[in-house]
């Protein structure tokens, strides 16, 4: 689907991989790994083409999601790849209402 992923923007630099917030269903960021939460995100090159069933399956070695969340995870990270595909890599972004990414203007 896509070889571009999002990286946690922290006051350290870029982390982890992070997804949105699909456990208690706000506009924000948090961490794949660690469930770190982050307000912004970095686009940038996994190498890798990546699925909706490819990060589900990492998702679910870090944490465990009920059949209600894991199907709305499916649909959310669905509509996450395909946005994350119209962003450059090196652009920073933030989640708007509805999971919709945006761009996100550094003062």
């Amino acid at each position: 689907m896509t070889k571009k992923f999002i990286t946690g923007e922290s006051e350290k630099g870029s982390s982890e991989f992070v997804i949105p917030d699909i456990i208690e269903e706000k506009d924000r960021f948090i961490g794949i790994e660690s469930g770190k939460i982050y307000e912004s995100g970095l686009i940038c090159y996994t190498g890798v083409e990546l699925s909706v069933d490819k990060v589900i399956e990492k998702i679910l070695e870090n944490r465990s999601l009920n059949f209600i969340q894991k199907r709305r995870a499916k649909k959310v990270i669905d509509l996450y790849l395909k946005q994350i595909k119209t962003f450059k890599i090196s652009n920073s972004v933030k989640l708007g209402n509805g999971y919709k990414l945006e761009f996100l203007v550094k003062k």
